[in-house]
């Protein structure tokens, strides 16, 4: 691993918000807080991937417990924020319905009760210094204190495998959190045209017959290459509800139901992204010019 490279993540995490940490009081064990986006985000996943945070942590931890009779500053960074990682993910072994993962849960609750014991056991002011100093130098994304790299015994591996979860979950809270919206442009004879609006993605797509001959109703790029697939129509009386599912350039995926009355007129239009947020098209509204 990379020490410079850890340095640097942990420096944007920092200035991200998404990690904070508290100095240490009275020889007290450094502290850390994920923000609250990417706690919630934590708190959101399912069985699955808990499972795999359970495993991934405890291995953190034992790695970390390694190294408290060598290099217990160090440790006191590790442990403290995986800590902060178990208190947030709140595991108990009645979110598992097999045996065996109960007791993955059991055993984390465990260690994490020792490695705070072990650490504590062996807690004095030089390493409380020695942990702020590391704390210090990756808030700034260089060491700063001047410290001996000595005091890092595996470049940086423990915190950057922590650091990559946390920047995962909050990569996956700002997508999750991106503007999604769907404007009906225009009509043009056959033809309606629709503008996507997708986080920081924009793409302009069309709806109606793909040809002259032998015309079918499909969704199309500007150029008119049909991208819909799944296409189904449903006839009603008057209308006919039109669903399918397309994929735009940039490998996103979205699904559509429209439903048209006679002379190819949009009476509503439904888009649904592929984070599932649903957006209802307002006909009457015109779309914001992009910038």
């Amino acid at each position: 691993m990379d020490w410079l490279k850890v340095l640097n993540t942990g420096a944007n995490l920092y200035q991200a918000g998404a990690v904070s940490n508290l100095a240490s009081t009275q020889n007290q064990m450094l502290s850390f807080q994920i923000n609250e986006s990417v706690s919630n985000k934590l708190r959101e996943i399912e069985i699955v991937e808990i499972r795999r945070m359970v495993v991934k942590l405890t291995g953190i931890l034992e790695d970390a417990m390694d190294y408290i009779p060598s290099h217990a500053s160090y440790a006191g960074i590790v442990i403290p924020m995986c800590a902060e990682f178990i208190n947030i993910l709140n595991i108990s072994e009645e979110d598992f319905d097999e045996a065996s993962d109960m007791s993955l849960a059991r055993s984390l609750k465990r260690l994490i009760r020792k490695s705070r014991t072990e650490l504590n056991s062996v807690w004095n002011e030089t390493i409380a210094r020695e942990s702020e100093q590391i704390g210090n130098s990756l808030t700034q994304g260089s060491n700063v204190e001047q410290f001996s790299e000595s005091w890092i015994p595996d470049g940086g591996e423990l915190l950057g495998e922590i650091y990559g979860l946390i920047a995962r979950f909050q990569e996956e809270r700002r997508v999750a959190s991106a503007p999604f919206a769907v404007y009906h442009i225009e009509k043009k004879g056959r033809m309606n045209f629709f503008r996507i609006d997708d986080g920081d993605s924009s793409f302009e797509v069309k709806f109606g017959n793909h040809r002259p001959i032998f015309p079918k109703i499909r969704m199309m790029d500007g150029d008119g290459n049909v991208i819909s697939s799944d296409h189904k129509i449903k006839p009603g009386m008057t209308t006919g509800t039109h669903t399918g599912n397309i994929v735009l350039p940039d490998g996103s995926t979205f699904q559509y139901e429209i439903v048209m009355t006679g002379f190819f007129k949009i009476k509503s239009a439904t888009f649904t992204n592929d984070r599932m947020m649903n957006h209802v098209i307002d006909l009457h509204s015109s779309p914001p010019v992009n910038e």
